[in-house]
């Protein structure tokens, strides 16, 4: 005899094959997509208490189940951020973690970087920066060299610069001292009187001027010199003809260190011929030799710094150089023609240098035959600088 099945069991048996009897073919024929789409969700959810409902799933569960790719398109992102405590977010998110896997050079090509610079507190940013950290990690050399720094340097005034400043000051009180000062008067005195002998003879003939492009320029009517003081005069004339005066004082001082040079010369050279040879030199008793000497020494004093700077040291000091005809550089066989010519400048009288005082590029016989011109050259701007520095 078998044992019997407790009542309680077969009661349970029997409740679920009745179920299934009846149920299943109810399941069978409703559609439940269309049950679903009767439901109204929104009321269900405002039923819902969400907070204890959150509280009670495990959230990463959920995200992990869930297609998050899928539901952000879904989700209205801007009207979800606009709903989110941004400065809580970010206290509860790893920021180098996020950028790490953040594609910067793409977020940046999204976003106003002009709109952003002007929503930041530039001064709170620059106060949070170890500058000095941030300079360390620039390689200064590399940021030199990729700056043109010829286009920068012609966009600066460097006259308006100094005005602006004291390096003018500075540079005026510390170049050349007392001397310079004085010699720049000098230069400027000169061009002034170079100006009015122009001016005079101008009103007494009119030569024909030589209107060559290229030339260096006229000095005639180029400034008025009762409006402006004599540097500004001589800030103007630089690159212009030079005058008479000027030329004239440049070649008296080189004769003046020649003349200096050579006779200094002879006195050593008659001091070692003495200690050597025990006699005594007199140049007066070797005339053809001493005037030949003096004559090469002449030469080789001219023609070496005009070959080599355009111009001797007795033109140095006045401020005067001498250039090609076009305002180029000069040649060395200019400066040897130039220098074989000059003395035929003094035949009859000195033709030759008047003759530049009747052209209007000031152009004498020695610089016609070499195909040269004198110009005023030297650091006007300077003089003008200290002019307006002891006016002041």
């Amino acid at each position: 005899m078998t044992d019997s099945e407790p009542p309680a069991s077969s009661r349970r048996r029997l409740a679920g094959r009745l179920a299934d009897a009846v149920v299943s073919p109810i399941m069978g024929a409703v559609d439940v997509e269309s049950v679903v789409e009767q439901i109204d969700v929104q009321a269900i959810i405002e039923q819902v208490d969400i907070d204890a409902l959150i509280q009670r799933v495990d959230i990463n569960e959920l995200i992990a189940a869930v297609n998050i790719n899928a539901l952000i398109q879904r989700v209205d992102i801007n009207e979800l951020i606009q709903q989110v405590d941004i400065d809580a977010l970010i206290q509860e998110v790893d920021i180098q973690a996020l950028i790490i896997r953040v594609d910067i050079q793409a977020l940046i090509e999204r976003v106003d970087i002009n709109a952003l610079i002007q929503g930041v507190d530039i001064d709170a940013l620059i106060q949070k920066v170890d500058i000095g950290a941030l300079i360390g990690q620039v390689d200064i050399n590399a940021l030199i060299q990729g700056v043109d720094m010829n286009a920068v340097l012609e966009t600066v005034d460097i006259n308006a610069l100094m005005e602006r400043t004291e390096i003018g000051a500075i540079v005026a009180r510390s170049t050349t001292g007392m001397f310079g000062q004085l010699l720049d008067v000098a230069r400027s005195v000169v061009i002034i009187i170079d100006l009015l002998i122009h001016k005079v003879l101008g009103r007494i003939i009119r030569p024909r001027g030589d209107n060559r492009p290229g030339v260096p320029g006229d000095i005639d009517d180029v400034v008025q010199t009762s409006l402006v003081s004599k540097s500004e005069t001589a800030v103007a004339l630089q690159g212009h003809f030079a005058g008479p005066l000027s030329r004239l004082l440049g070649f008296v001082t080189d004769q003046f260190l020649i003349g200096s040079i050579f006779t200094a010369a002879q006195f050593l050279f008659g001091v070692a011929v003495a200690l050597v040879a025990g006699v005594s030199w007199n140049p007066a008793d070797h005339r053809l030799l001493t005037a030949t000497v003096y004559v090469l020494w002449a030469f080789t004093y001219t023609v070496t710094p005009l070959a080599a700077l355009g111009r001797t040291p007795g033109m140095a000091i006045v401020g005067l150089l001498v250039v090609r005809a076009d305002g180029s550089e000069i040649r060395p066989r200019d400066a040897v023609v130039r220098t074989i010519a000059l003395p035929f400048s003094f035949v009859l009288f000195g033709l030759g240098l008047i003759l530049g005082l009747l052209r209007r590029d000031r152009r004498q016989l020695q610089d016609l035959l070499a195909g040269t011109a004198v110009i005023y050259t030297w650091d006007a701007q300077l003089a003008r600088l200290r002019e307006s520095r002891a006016q002041t």
